[in-house]
């Protein structure tokens, strides 16, 4: 029961933190861009402040009673979940430098 609890919380908070994340992070798309060869994907917040990230966690009371009823399962949680944000903000950024192929008709 412990494993399932903390399993179904982990998978919470990925998908509440990639919710976060997107809310946070300002990106915009130009179509126009992309048919004319260049990338639309535009990345415009700046990079957040990973030393803040389990502070921000801790803030939130489903994840700091998550804490008290399982510190250890959730300090790993909180780890992964912060690796996890960070690949995805990678991958925002991997996105925005991306080199468009277009394939000529």
């Amino acid at each position: 029961m412990k494993e399932a609890i903390a399993n179904y919380n982990c998978c919470k908070q990925i998908v509440d933190l990639k919710d976060h994340l997107v809310k946070k992070s300002q990106w915009r798309f130009n179509p126009a861009e992309e048919e004319a060869g260049k990338n639309g994907f535009h990345l415009d917040s700046k990079e957040p402040d990973w030393s803040k990230f389990q502070q921000f966690i801790m803030g939130e009371v489903r994840y700091n009673s998550l804490l008290k009823t399982f510190p250890e399962e959730a300090k790993e949680l909180f780890a992964k979940t912060e690796q996890f944000a960070k690949l995805r903000y990678e991958g925002l950024q991997k996105t925005e430098q991306r080199e468009i192929i277009c394939n000529s008709k």
